[in-house]
């Protein structure tokens, strides 16, 4: 699926792809031990997140930890449900809804302001 990349990371991917001697269009950036036109191995970048996160005094988490992360972050900052849906490459907003959202008091509360707000209480 395609997803969009913000600018910040396409920048540090052309700096990061800019270093690497010998990197043609349409090798991986981040390409497996047999060479740039073969792909990184997926537990790879599993094990290297929990490195990261470890070395960093973060807290032991996953990429599909950080997926519920950025689903969140995304809808609580005012994404709609759709595009999150397709970043995530779900076959329905359910899903999305169900699984990586978790709701708070203080989304609560501001749901509950809205209902007094449309019955003008």
């Amino acid at each position: 699926r395609v997803v969009p990349l913000i600018p910040s990371a396409a920048m540090l991917l052309k700096q990061y792809k800019n270093q690497l001697k010998g990197v043609k269009d349409g090798d991986f950036v981040f390409c497996g031990e047999k060479g740039t036109t073969f792909p990184r191995d997926p537990n790879a970048v599993t094990k290297r997140v929990k490195t990261f996160m470890r070395l960093n005094s973060l807290p032991d988490m996953s990429p599909h930890d950080l997926r519920h992360s950025c689903a969140t972050l995304l809808l609580n900052n005012g994404a709609d449900i759709k595009s999150v849906q397709e970043i995530l490459g779900h076959s329905n907003a359910s899903t999305t809804l169900n699984f990586y959202v978790k709701s708070d008091i203080k989304q609560m509360k501001s749901a509950a302001n809205k209902l007094e707000t449309a019955l003008n209480l």
